[in-house]
């Protein structure tokens, strides 16, 4: 297969990894919301009634809300959706991997076989994400070149050196999405802690359901934040980017004979396939 081919393919399986991400999120947060909404629906039912106004309608469409927080996470959110966008960022990067090894020419990726190398990772790519081959192959891959690596020097600065900077800025913006989402399920706790005191200071048993309705919120907050695991990928991002630097610090483009070329960009691959497992496993356990 052509390296031209290759990356198109690659481009292709990051549309849909990208179209499957933001599907989870979107219905992710959607779960949020309707459970949020059904608790305060549903408590709020329950005061106008406890006052003497009987509101069916509040509480019918609080359980709405909940009935589809249930449907939204039974249809949207299931393992099968999140090993789908896992398969495709998984198929992805391997073929960016192997069109990059290409392009430096080193190694087992050095002359003739190194185009018979990228066809056998074409082959295995295709082989283990049949399923989702037809939703790959129907999107139109987006512009995005092929990276300019032509030889070593290229490849520490495209690539290493490119993705070692990538790995630190996505670790800064999940610990950053981890403190917010951490942030609002102590609010929602908090919340919930200061409800129940005013309770007991005060006597009003009234305000009991707004308790229940606090610890739903927090719980649901919590949910969402286990799910997303911002703080776990984020620490993997961060090791990842660490081996980065540390291969980066020990290597010298102006010295490094081919074997040693050959060394650094496999161990250089190794850390990145490694990554890409370890976040494999997180994300869909």
């Amino acid at each position: 297969m052509h390296i031209e081919d290759a990356w198109l393919w690659h481009r292709r399986w990051s549309a849909l990894a990208t179209r499957r991400l933001r599907t989870l999120i979107w219905f992710g947060r959607a779960n949020v919301s309707l459970l949020v909404l059904g608790a305060l629906l549903g408590a709020t039912a329950a005061e106008v009634n406890r006052n003497g106004v009987n509101n069916i309608v509040l509480g019918a469409v609080g359980a709405a809300a909940l009935a589809a927080a249930a449907f939204v996470q039974g249809r949207w959110l299931t393992s099968e959706r999140v090993q789908e966008r896992v398969a495709a960022r998984s198929a992805s990067e391997s073929i960016k991997s192997a069109v990059i090894q290409r392009q430096v020419g080193v190694g087992n990726f050095a002359g003739s076989q190194g185009d018979a190398l990228l066809g056998e990772v074409m082959r295995d790519v295709e082989a283990r994400t049949a399923a989702l081959i037809a939703a790959a192959t129907v999107l139109e891959p987006d512009a995005l070149s092929l990276p300019k690596i032509h030889n070593i020097a290229d490849y520490v600065d495209e690539r290493a050196r490119d993705q070692e900077n990538w790995h630190i800025r996505a670790a800064r913006k999940r610990m950053r999405i981890e403190a917010r989402w951490r942030g609002a399920e102590v609010l929602a706790t908090l919340t919930a802690a200061l409800i129940s005191a005013i309770g007991i200071e005060t006597k009003v048993q009234d305000l009991a359901i707004w308790v229940g309705v606090a610890t739903t919120i927090a719980t649901a907050l919590t949910a969402y934040r286990a799910r997303e695991q911002h703080a776990r990928i984020a620490a993997g991002y961060a090791r990842t980017a660490n081996n980065l630097g540390r291969l980066l610090s020990q290597f010298d483009v102006n010295t490094a004979d081919d074997a040693e070329s050959a060394t650094f960009v496999n161990d250089i691959e190794s850390v990145l396939s490694q990554e890409d497992t370890n976040w494999s496993t997180q994300t869909t356990t």
